[in-house]
């Protein structure tokens, strides 16, 4: 966290707007790494801060990276709060608005899931993610055909199985931008693998070249 004084008027010790970061790095300060909380079924559902310039509650979101990012709602399409962006806050009557504030997250109205990604490992030509849900608890295992896994213990949203136990999944990566991967549940796809590969018809017959 930036130790010095506040970096412009009316904004905070670790504002996030273009302003405040390029005038860190053009006088030389450096910030002092601070470790990102565990992200907990509250933390995507109770803003965290409260913004400095309109005084609405937002949620305040970092990486293992640094970097670091104000949200209206913590979850796809993950809306960036309009006050610490490059752009100026809209005003009226020369006082900042605020945004609008929903009553259901957007995230959760489109089904969205929230979990945290735990760690993942190579499996031939998959990529095994394990998760775990924010709501219950439960873990899972993701299989993903990509190699774009968040990093560290992150926040990760998935969508319900779908009939083909197939889901989509979406992560911030380093750079605070929405990635959105393809994911199949892992104990479905191995016993479906298993059923077919123990079923005589997809068997070749002996002096019969598999087609494979």
């Amino acid at each position: 966290m930036y130790d010095g004084a506040m970096p412009g008027y009316n904004h905070h010790s670790h504002c996030v707007c273009g302003w405040c970061q390029n005038r860190r790095a053009s006088s030389g300060v450096r910030e002092r790494r601070q470790a990102r909380p565990k992200v907990s079924f509250d933390s995507v559902t109770i803003p965290n801060a409260r913004c400095q310039v309109c005084h609405e509650r937002v949620f305040f979101y970092w990486n293992d990276t640094g970097s670091r990012v104000f949200f209206d709602e913590l979850g796809p399409p993950w809306p960036k709060h309009s006050c610490t962006t490059t752009q100026p806050p809209p005003v009226t009557n020369g006082a900042p608005v605020a945004p609008p504030r929903v009553e259901v997250a957007h995230w959760r109205g489109a089904g969205w899931v929230p979990a945290t990604y735990q760690r993942s490992k190579r499996e031939d030509h998959w990529n095994v993610l394990y998760l775990s849900l924010l709501e219950t608890g439960e873990l899972l295992r993701v299989l993903t055909d990509t190699y774009r896994p968040p990093r560290g213990e992150s926040l990760i949203y998935l969508q319900p199985w779908d009939p083909q136990y197939c889901t989509t999944l979406e992560f911030l990566d380093a750079y605070m931008s929405p990635q959105r991967i393809r994911g199949w549940k892992y104990d479905k796809w191995f016993m479906k693998s298993l059923a077919k590969a123990l079923n005589p018809a997809h068997r070749p017959r002996p002096g019969e070249r598999s087609k494979h």
